[in-house]
């Protein structure tokens, strides 16, 4: 018998109010579906089990890749796409597809995704060959990419780009609830791999919210440690400046040595020339400070808008620079110029909240 060419892998927990619409959406474009259910008290394996899904039972033990890492082990497809519940996959041709997963030479392919309305696109690895030295690694924000690494250093390959797009719909929920179930997790994750930059700043980012602002402060300090430590490997690790940086804009702290450092390994990250065009602002260099913003209106365009692995909120590339860059040319005597790029500006004033743009990644 052929080996199937394409499986969908998921974990589920209590998912009845998002799986159906999740299923809808890859039942014509996989060739199975295989569900590891880590403890569901709802109707999710009524759910699967009705679109055919192979439905696995594995008791929940606080590691994201271990419940992941035994869906990849039920799946007989020849090709991964891993996806969540809460999650949709946008109507594709499963011709094109499937053209792809059949090129002897390739070994993974990115996906577009999207985290919410308002917030651009980026790649995210989500299809990969099956093979046993592919497999996910670390507790929570697990990572596939050690795996596909180990992959290609025997065997070679390339990893792509497909047209596949996944839209993320769920919401967040209790954000206490969620800040409490993570940081355990993370806790866990950074004793193990204390250069893991991404759980440096979520976990800054539940202190956060937990109302501990000052241990959120110093998680991301400690995100930078590494940084500076080991140098720059990834587009994440501008992660810990950009909220050091808002947070203490924020706060009416000084920052100008940070935001010089962070601009030296990060020239062209938006939220970097933003932070930078608001300072200047505030000490009058108007014509630097438009500078700035200009940039960031052509940004999205130069920079190939969806193609990086961080999504961004998408007032940071219209509305916020416009509006912030009118003002600095209606200063500069420059009214004509100022008025065009005002009423540009058509997002309401109250949504441009700095402290709100933060970095997405993957």
């Amino acid at each position: 018998m052929n080996r199937l060419l394409l499986s969908a892998s998921m974990i589920v927990r209590n998912e009845a109010e998002h799986l159906q619409g999740c299923l809808l959406s890859i039942k014509d474009l996989v060739d199975e579906i295989v569900i590891v259910d880590t403890g569901s008290t709802d109707s999710t394996q009524a759910i699967a089990r009705r679109f055919g899904a192979r439905v696995h039972q594995f008791e929940w033990c606080d590691d994201f890749s271990a419940a992941r890492n035994e869906a990849l082990r039920h799946s007989r497809g020849a090709w991964i796409l891993y996806i969540d519940a809460d999650e949709r996959v946008r109507a594709t041709s499963r011709r094109s597809l499937y053209q792809l997963l059949r090129r002897r030479e390739a070994v993974a392919y990115h996906v577009q995704r999207r985290l919410r309305d308002g917030l651009t696109p980026f790649w995210e690895m989500r299809l990969f060959r099956n093979d046993p030295r592919i497999r996910f690694e670390g507790v929570v924000h697990e990572n596939i990419w050690p795996g596909i690494y180990r992959y290609r250093a025997a065997e070679g390959g390339l990893v792509g780009h497909s047209e596949l797009a996944v839209d993320h719909v769920g919401d967040d929920g209790s954000p206490e609830r969620k800040h409490q179930f993570y940081l355990p997790l993370l806790l866990k994750e950074l004793e193990r791999n204390p250069d893991n930059v991404y759980c440096w700043c979520h976990l800054g980012m539940i202190y956060r919210g937990l109302g501990r602002p000052d241990s959120a402060r110093e998680t991301w300090w400690s995100a930078v440690a590494v940084v500076r430590r080991r140098g720059v490997r990834a587009w994440v690790d501008s992660m810990p400046y950009v909220r050091l940086l808002q947070f203490d804009l924020v706060a009416g702290r000084e920052f100008d040595a940070l935001l010089a450092e962070s601009l030296s390994l990060f020239p062209t990250h938006p939220h970097l020339l933003c932070i930078r065009g608001y300072k200047r602002m505030s000490q009058g260099r108007n014509a630097e400070a438009a500078e700035d913003f200009t940039r960031l209106t052509l940004w999205h365009a130069e920079h190939g808008g969806s193609k990086g692995s961080m999504g961004y909120n998408e007032l940071l590339f219209g509305a916020l620079p416009r509006k912030a860059l009118a003002v600095c040319l209606f200063r500069l005597g420059r009214c004509d110029e100022a008025r065009y790029h005002y009423e540009l500006a058509t997002q309401p004033s109250s949504n441009h909240n700095l402290s709100a743009l933060g970095p997405v990644s993957t």
